[in-house]
């Protein structure tokens, strides 16, 4: 039977960025461990290559037997003007060699413009073509979450993203095949 609710947990990653908190590589090992016993079914890992002890978490994680969870990687989508296959940070996620990988995009016009420094048209394309790629990866198989906005909404659950251009991404159906038919705050179940 599949369960009601499935648990996405963050806490390697934005938990370690609290005030006061500094995880070491053991300590994030131990917490996925007990995540995987209490029954998490994704513990987000942190950013590969982000950092050395990130670095280092992701080569220990390998040897980790789950037994409910799922390990992801977490990272942006692929950089302005440049293609998704040579982005060194897109690459990165993939050596991970996580079962998932969990991206995030632009979901506000004021960072495509300001950020990013792109256009909406560029935006969308980095977010389509990073999500086909990780697809076709075998790698994302969850919506892509939008940033800041959680629980709910539909089309990348755009609470803060501009009207017309979530309308826009929503009208093309998800065409990347990222999952959930663009809903990104629904994760499939393991």
């Amino acid at each position: 039977m599949k369960p009601d609710v499935t648990l996405y947990d963050t806490t390697l990653r934005d938990g370690a960025q609290a005030e006061g908190i500094n995880f070491s590589t053991a300590d994030k090992l131990h917490i996925a461990e007990r995540l995987d016993l209490f029954g998490v079914h994704y513990i987000e890992g942190g950013w590969p290559g982000s950092n050395p002890k990130d670095i280092e978490f992701f080569e220990r994680a390998k040897s980790l037997k789950f037994t409910h969870a799922r390990l992801a990687a977490f990272g942006s989508t692929r950089r302005q003007g440049v293609r998704v296959e040579d982005d060194p940070q897109v690459r990165t996620l993939l050596e991970a060699d996580t079962p998932v990988v969990t991206i995030f995009g632009k979901t506000w016009l004021l960072h495509v413009h300001e950020v990013l420094r792109t256009t909406p048209e560029e935006n969308l394309a980095m977010i389509e073509q990073t999500v086909a790629y990780l697809k076709a990866a075998g790698r994302l198989r969850a919506g892509l979450p939008a940033g800041g906005a959680q629980g709910g909404g539909r089309c990348l659950g755009a609470l803060r993203y501009e009207r017309r251009l979530a309308a826009r991404l929503c009208r093309r159906g998800d065409p990347a095949g990222g999952g959930g038919g663009g809903r990104g705050d629904r994760h499939p179940h393991p």
